[in-house]
């Protein structure tokens, strides 16, 4: 597996809150989940937030 920066990956400093982590990944979620998403990427994308 793959190590990748979380906090970068939802755009979000490192001394970011439970509820501003939540908040972040909920919405980029939302926007890239492969059933809604319209990109092409999307799915790649989703994947990474996971």
């Amino acid at each position: 597996m793959q190590y990748s920066a979380y906090y970068g990956v939802l755009g979000l400093p490192r001394t970011a809150t439970q509820d501003e982590v939540r908040h972040a990944y909920r919405k980029l979620a939302l926007n890239y989940h492969p059933d809604v998403s319209r990109q092409a990427n999307g799915e790649d994308r989703f994947k990474e937030l996971r």
